[in-house]
């Protein structure tokens, strides 16, 4: 079943294959991040059919920050292959969201919390 709301270990336990970013919002003077995304959930979380749900990814306390993306030909919102969730201790994270295909690069910087709240299905 899907939760409306997934905090720390919770967020980096799900996948997030082929989700994609619509938005990168900073908030609270540039120190968070969120990132509105289409998200894809695992089918063992769905009680209904499969679809996309409408969702933010809030990071917090963000230090660090690359953002290395190469369009090439493709336009729109670039779709997720993976994202690499790295444990570095003192309540610390280090994420890396990884593109492959269309576009190419990837995101990544670090972070104190993580959490994944559910807007809508669309």
């Amino acid at each position: 079943m899907i939760k409306k709301e997934y905090l720390g270990r919770e967020v980096t336990d799900l996948s997030f294959h082929d989700s994609c970013i619509h938005e990168i919002i900073w908030l609270n003077d540039g120190q968070d991040i969120s990132l509105t995304i289409t998200w894809l959930p695992p089918l063992e979380l769905l009680e209904e059919k499969a679809g996309e749900i409408l969702s933010l990814l809030r990071f917090v306390w963000v230090s660090d920050l690359k953002i290395s993306i190469d369009y090439e030909d493709f336009m729109g919102a670039p779709s997720i292959y993976n994202i690499v969730f790295e444990e570095l201790g003192h309540k610390r994270w280090k994420v890396v969201f990884e593109f492959r295909g269309s576009p190419k690069g990837e995101i990544s910087f670090e972070c104190n919390d993580i959490s994944l709240f559910i807007k809508d299905p669309l």
